[in-house]
């Protein structure tokens, strides 16, 4: 394998007799070094070589479309769920928005039908207010008319000096009124 000596990461290879020694600062590119050179005593000629660079690239190739794929799906079933979660909160915003609809139309016409019936009340109650004050003022006319008449009378008996005891009763009140 390799060790650490001298601020450096070496490895040693044996070719036949001979030693051959190697060294890097850093061990991610020792690691390349002993794995390429692996790869060129696992694979000796030109054509093995040409044949396991297609044979990796077509695998890289289909796996990097299987990747791809699977990123793709993902990507897209990720993106499915968050448009299906927002198309919920639609739905149930415009079903919300319907609810608070339905209820200030109910409100509004309740409210509408409740003006009919207190208009409908003061019309009411004025035609009965203006009906009272014309029998009132009949009333009150009326009684005018007897105050004056018996007024007429109680005066005219006593010019002549004959007052009943009623007329002199209602003669005392009348006057105690005014």
């Amino acid at each position: 394998m390799g060790s650490f000596t001298d601020d450096r990461f070496t490895w040693s290879i044996k070719v036949g007799k001979a030693t051959y020694e190697f060294g890097h600062f850093d061990e991610i590119q020792r690691n390349f070094w002993m794995r390429d050179m692996q790869l060129v005593s696992d694979h000796r000629s030109k054509a093995e070589l040409l044949a396991f660079d297609q044979s990796e690239s077509r695998r890289a190739e289909n796996l990097g479309t299987t990747e791809k794929n699977l990123s793709w799906r993902l990507a897209l079933e990720a993106d499915n769920l968050r448009l299906t979660e927002l198309l919920n909160e639609g739905r149930q915003a415009l079903y919300d928005e319907e609810i608070v609809r339905t209820l200030a139309t109910r409100m509004l016409e309740e409210e509408r039908e409740k003006s009919e019936r207190l208009e409908k009340m003061v019309t009411e109650l004025e035609t009965q207010l203006g009906a009272e004050r014309l029998v009132r003022s009949n009333i009150e006319q009326r009684l005018r008319e007897q105050t004056a008449e018996t007024l007429a009378s109680i005066e005219s008996a006593a010019r002549a000096g004959k007052l009943t005891k009623d007329q002199l009763d209602f003669l005392i009140i009348s006057t105690q009124s005014i």
